[in-house]
């Protein structure tokens, strides 16, 4: 696969000043004179611009806003050398607003020696958005373009600033370089730009190294759908970097959800390769299973190849859920209602998940070929249970013994039921050994204290002074403990905790082979229908969280917190198990002694 891994270009965050509380932050005296101490740096700051886009990349990308504009109204003051108020930083606004704007922008544009514009830095600074907020207010002056703020680097990356922004997760930022392309004017002036392409550079857009995009990247391309030197939208960037309120930020403002980069890989490509259960939910949610879940790159390989031979073993169980949900119910089917997934149709059940397992790559391997060939053991056995109810035969019982003989020598399957997971075996696999543990030490216990000390079933007689007759008492408190463990075990095992999903009913196993946290595998009673008028509920109001991205994105204070897997907006201490791999009402931890989750429900019979 292509690169991806990380951002080719440095991290950067700004720091702040530790001040006592009981005192406010003292005022930032001549902060420009640490960068300019002398004229004749103060000269070249102004007539260098290589050395001037160095200084201010610099500043952005670390500094604190109010340098920045200290050597803002460097370059905005007259060329007059004696005339240095500039170096007051109370005196930078004034200095900024009397300039001329054309003037001002043309020291603010164009390339810096590292071939990124000052742009691209102003994108990364997600944590001070006012740097961005600067340079689009002074980016243009009526119908007059004056800096081009959508032009690609010149390294071997080709990124916009969009793209730099969509890296950081920075959704303000994001909403800001967007609403400018749909306002900003052309380059000759002719009224608004088009959102989807990139206007010419303005003659004034710099006086150094200011020229067009570079060599191999089309001019004209800018835009929500701005491809790099590998062909990533902003899109199948955020992808890349598990941003699904971005993702599906991008799409409501009018991304293309379909595109590709050079290796023909999708949004749902990168988002399975990367393991972003989240996004491939958020993805699969708006554009649906069938037909994306089965479509392949330049290799030949679908998202499930993909998370296959990366070991994601939480994202292979996640899209494993979604093809079954295609066609019909099956192993691991979601119930109604689960995101992504379609309304059964014709055919037989199953029949797109076993498509979608013998789907062979260019090189003749299927997923669980490409597990096996990398090691990832934990999608190994994700992707095995899947084949063994979907493309095998059905089993004879001497099959069925042997395989059961098979797992009980087998260390990998011995790992899985302890729960030893490790970083390549699925999180979603419960353990089963510690149920089936504590159910027997209970059982043995109970049968140790009637047999021993009661004698039921034994030689022994009622005169035998063992037997501790004399401490009835003690007998008929243990016998009610006893009960009592029983009863609290089966309820806390059978009660609905609070599986926030619409449920038709359907049983649906769960990753431990036990109905531990399933939605479909809890009664239909009023806790089931009050968890399901709950899911609607909130599943609409998702609908209407997604559908205002496409207006405008709330600010972090108002902003409401999604669960893009479940398709939910995701309400006060809930959240989704990993191992029911299912949004819990009022969430506590999944315990693999009593094979269920804990939660709003069956909170009080647990302890």
């Amino acid at each position: 696969q292509n690169g991806g891994d990380a951002c080719p270009h440095h991290q950067h965050g700004g720091s702040r000043a530790c001040c006592p509380a009981s005192s406010p932050p003292p005022r930032p005296r001549h902060l420009a004179s640490s960068i300019l101490p002398n004229r004749e740096m103060a000269r070249r700051f102004r007539s260098d611009p290589a050395f001037r886009l160095n200084v201010l990349g610099n500043v952005v990308r670390g500094g604190p806003y109010e340098l920045f504009l200290s050597l803002v109204a460097a370059l905005a003051s007259p060329d007059d050398e004696d005339d240095e108020r500039w170096r007051d930083p109370g005196m930078a606004d004034g200095i900024i607003a009397s300039a001329d704007p054309a003037r001002l922008a043309s020291m603010l544009g164009g390339y810096g020696m590292d071939g990124h514009t000052l742009a691209h830095w102003c994108a990364k600074r997600g944590d001070e958005p006012r740097f961005l907020s600067f340079l689009v207010g002074r980016s243009y002056e009526g119908a007059r373009l004056l800096i081009d703020l959508h032009l690609p680097s010149r390294d071997a990356v080709g990124m916009y600033p969009l793209h730099w922004a969509v890296t950081e997760g920075a959704i303000p930022l994001v909403s800001m370089l967007l609403t400018h392309l749909d306002e900003r004017p052309s380059s000759a002036g002719g009224g608004r730009a088009p959102s989807s392409s990139a206007s010419g550079l303005s003659p004034l857009a710099g006086d150094g190294d200011a020229a067009g995009p570079p060599d191999g990247v089309a001019a004209g391309s800018a835009g929500i759908d701005a491809t790099d030197s590998s062909g990533c939208t902003p899109l199948l960037i955020a992808a890349q970097y598990g941003h699904p309120d971005l993702a599906a930020f991008l799409i409501r403002r009018g991304a293309d959800p379909a595109a590709v980069d050079s290796s023909r890989d999708t949004a749902l490509h990168w988002a399975a390769y990367k393991g972003t259960v989240e996004v491939c939910g958020m993805l699969l949610h708006m554009r649906g299973a069938e037909g994306h879940l089965d479509g392949t790159d330049a290799f030949g390989q679908t998202p499930l190849h993909l998370a296959s031979l990366r070991g994601n073993a939480d994202a292979v169980s996640f899209l494993m859920e979604e093809a079954c949900g295609v066609g019909g119910k099956g192993l691991g089917a979601p119930a109604g209602g689960r995101v992504g997934s379609k309304s059964p149709g014709p055919g037989r059940p199953g029949a797109y998940a076993a498509r979608l397992l013998g789907m062979r790559d260019k090189e003749g391997k299927t997923p669980k070929d490409l597990a096996i060939k990398k090691k990832k053991a934990g999608c190994e056995l994700i992707l095995d249970r899947y084949e063994e109810t979907y493309l095998s035969p059905r089993r004879t019982l001497a099959s069925r013994v042997g395989r059961t003989c098979r797992d009980l020598v087998s260390p990998r399957a011995w790992r899985s039921w302890m729960g030893a997971t490790g970083s390549d075996m699925p999180v979603s696999s419960g353990p089963t050994f510690p149920f089936y543990w504590m159910v027997s030490n209970i059982l043995l216990a109970g049968l140790f204290y009637w047999s021993e000390l009661l004698g039921m079933g034994g030689p022994r007689t009622y005169a035998d002074d063992s037997l501790l007759l004399d401490r009835m008492g003690l007998h008929v408190f243990f016998a009610v403990c006893w009960a009592a463990t029983w009863a609290t075990l089966y309820l806390t095992y059978v009660t609905n905790p609070g599986v926030l999903e619409v449920s038709d009913g359907t049983p649906r196993p769960s990753s431990c082979g036990l109905p531990c946290g399933g939605g479909g595998g809890y009664p239909r009673d009023r806790i089931g229908a009050e968890m399901d008028s709950i899911t609607r509920e909130l599943r609409r109001q998702y609908d209407e969280v997604i559908d205002s991205y496409s207006r405008d994105f709330p600010s972090p204070e108002k902003r409401v917190q999604l669960n893009h897997t479940c398709r939910i907006v995701r309400p006060p201490r809930s959240k989704y198990c990993r191992v029911a791999r299912r949004c819990i009402l009022m969430f506590d931890h999944h315990c693999p002694f009593v094979a269920t989750t804990i939660g709003l429900y069956n909170y009080i019979y647990f302890y």
